[in-house]
């Protein structure tokens, strides 16, 4: 009897649930129970809420500026042609990459490889120098008197084009910039030095610090043997600094030649004071003295090497 009562009770709850779930508000779709992980993925998978917008994953590597593929060191201008655009900003039109390549425009339109490819014996670097060439070597600034390396000639590579775009194409060209600067010997004296790119204003400087020297320094600046002469460098059919309205010869008495020399075996000293070798290389001058084939009296504004880029080991 209990038994039937039983078994009736339970069959009335379920013919009444039927009429329970349509009783009320309606419950919603169901959420979304999400797959389970691959295998071999641990941890718990989170459940995803209805409604809520989907939020993408993060990438892997975010990566700052713009992307390239291109490697940086092909979109960068060679760092020591920055040495000549900042020295020679009136000179140099444009710097553009083609072909792997780097190339210099010059403001009288010619175009000029920043690298000809060519491997070059110290004398060819000399005598048919490239752009590159022309900074290739480090200029020891403030350096101690020491002899020079054989093939250590920083600056004695002129490169024609860049020379002639930034003082003059030719003697006429370059005498249209000369000035007068006057120089400090006992009797009234001037020079004759280009006044592009800012090679007299820096002379002017110069002088000023070695009027103030001791007489014993000042005694090599009497008299100066020469400063603008458009010639070929002796025994060569390249242009002098002189040429270029951009190097002073001070008195031989102080200074030393190489071709002097015989034989000829570098230099081991030089008696020119060490006070006016500072002077002109806090000006941007370079000195003959740096160079194994030497010229101690000489001094040529080159302010090309004393720039950063042309002070650092880096190419």
């Amino acid at each position: 009897m209990v038994r039937a009562l039983l078994a009736l009770l339970a069959l009335l709850g379920l013919l009444a649930l039927p009429l329970l779930a349509g009783c009320g508000a309606s419950p919603g779709p169901l959420a979304e129970v999400p797959a389970p992980p691959p295998d071999g993925v641990g941890g718990e998978v989170p459940r995803q809420v209805p409604g809520e917008a989907e939020v993408p994953a993060a990438p892997a590597e975010v990566v700052d500026g713009p992307v390239s593929d291109t490697p940086p060191a092909e979109n960068e201008a060679p760092q020591r042609l920055s040495c000549l655009t900042a020295a020679y900003p009136d000179a140099i039109r444009s710097v553009e990459a083609r072909g792997g390549a780097w190339f210099v425009t010059f403001r009288d339109g010619r175009e000029v490889p920043w690298d000809d490819g060519r491997d070059k014996d110290s004398e060819t670097r000399l005598t048919d120098p490239d752009l590159e060439d022309t900074v290739a070597q480090l200029y020891p600034v403030a350096g101690p008197f020491a002899p020079v390396a054989e093939g250590d000639e920083p600056g004695r590579a002129r490169h024609p084009v860049l020379f002639a775009n930034a003082y003059g194409d030719g003697e006429r060209a370059v005498r249209a910039h000369l000035v007068d600067v006057p120089w400090p010997s006992a009797a009234p004296a001037s020079v004759r030095f280009s006044s592009e790119n800012g090679a007299a204003d820096a002379l002017r400087a110069v002088i000023a610090t070695l009027s103030e020297l001791p007489a014993e320094a000042r005694r090599c600046l009497e008299p100066p043997i020469g400063s603008f002469s458009y010639r070929q460098i002796r025994g060569t059919e390249r242009l002098s600094g002189h040429a270029y309205g951009i190097a002073i010869d001070l008195n031989v008495s102080c200074g030393e030649y190489w071709r002097w020399q015989r034989p000829f075996r570098g230099l081991e000293d030089s008696r020119m004071a060490k006070a006016i070798v500072d002077a002109f290389e806090a000006e941007g001058f370079i000195w003959g003295g740096r160079w194994h084939h030497y010229d101690t009296f000489h001094f040529e504004y080159r302010p090309e090497f004393f720039a950063p880029a042309c002070q650092s080991e880096e190419p």
